[in-house]
């Protein structure tokens, strides 16, 4: 989504997947989420031209069992943005 207002601009995007997996024998089930996520704000320094600043998020999250034995990781990191958008009419 984009919002724009006067000089300002606001944008985010977001995405979840979840896969998962399993076996019977030997039992087995895997699990895994994935998310994205960006958040920016601006404001317009020249014509078409914004000075832009936000952050980004990108994580896992993982569940693997086998046979009584489970597992779980989470890894992600936030990630700042800073930049120049370019955005012709």
């Amino acid at each position: 989504m984009r919002f724009e207002k006067g000089k300002w601009s606001a944008d985010a995007e977001f995405m979840w997947a979840a896969l998962s997996a399993q076996r019977k024998n030997p039992f087995v089930d895997v699990k895994l989420d994935f998310v994205f996520g960006k958040a920016m704000a601006g404001r317009e320094m020249l014509p078409n031209l914004y000075v832009e600043g936000g952050v980004r998020r990108l994580a896992l999250d993982i569940h693997a069992t086998v046979e009584s034995s489970s597992a779980s990781r989470s890894p992600g990191y936030w990630d700042p943005l800073i930049g120049l958008t370019y955005r012709r009419q």
